[in-house]
């Protein structure tokens, strides 16, 4: 039972650690299309991925945390690859929103 549960809390731990390397990426993504453009509207979407990623991160970690003291760990490793997919979502959703937002309006203008 303990080899079991340390290579089941060794898999949640990968999934963290993918799920905060993507998330890095997209924020440095989204940090290099505000650097495009100085608009104001452009700051607050950068603001709020930066409060999404951070959301996630802690969000995994806590998940991480109570996976290691649970019983039923196949339960608490579902939640954080469940947690991680919706965080690869939203984290999309909200570049596709920067993209519409800051770059197809600089692009209209030249």
């Amino acid at each position: 039972m303990s080899s079991s549960s340390s290579s089941i809390s060794s898999s949640s731990s990968s999934s963290s650690s993918s799920s905060s390397s993507s998330s890095s990426s997209s924020s440095s993504s989204s940090s290099s299309f505000s650097s495009s453009s100085s608009s104001s509207s452009s700051t607050s979407v950068v603001v709020e991925v930066v409060v999404v990623v951070v959301v996630v991160v802690v969000v995994v970690a806590v998940v991480e945390v109570v996976a290691m003291a649970a019983a039923v760990e196949i339960v608490v490793l579902v939640l954080v690859i469940v947690v991680v997919v919706v965080a690869l979502v939203v984290v999309v959703v909200v570049v596709v929103i920067l993209v519409v937002v800051v770059v197809v309006p600089v692009v209209a203008v030249v």
